[in-house]
């Protein structure tokens, strides 16, 4: 006698997908992270977190915006996006923003007068 059984499918990972505009900069400029391109193959995405490198914290959402300064520059931050689908799976990406020093402009030099 043969038997069949099924079993039931496991959960399949998020797949975790971003995209960085603009990906570098002169500071002070304000970023777009977009983890719309993330997807679940057998569920739906429940959780976005962004978590920065450098102590800049974390988060949330599934599009973004983060404001770099000239604090620090230059140098290159690193980007994690962590998603979370609807049966508690995880999907991670990474990856990274240069931020550039902006260049020493000379100061401007002003004068008035009158003739008396």
């Amino acid at each position: 006698m043969s038997r069949e059984t099924s079993e039931p499918l496991g959960n399949e990972s998020p797949n975790a997908r971003f995209s960085i505009s603009p990906q570098s900069g002169t500071a002070p400029f304000t970023a777009t992270l977009d983890a719309s391109a993330s997807n679940d193959p057998d569920g739906s995405i429940q959780s976005y977190t962004w978590v920065f490198g450098g102590d800049r914290g974390k988060r949330n959402g599934k599009q973004i915006t983060e404001r770099f300064t000239k604090d620090g520059a230059p140098k290159t931050i690193s980007v994690g996006l962590n998603i979370v689908d609807d049966d508690g799976a995880r999907g991670f990406q990474r990856g990274y923003i240069d931020v550039y020093k902006p260049q020493n402009e000379p100061p401007e030099a002003r004068a008035s007068y009158s003739v008396r």
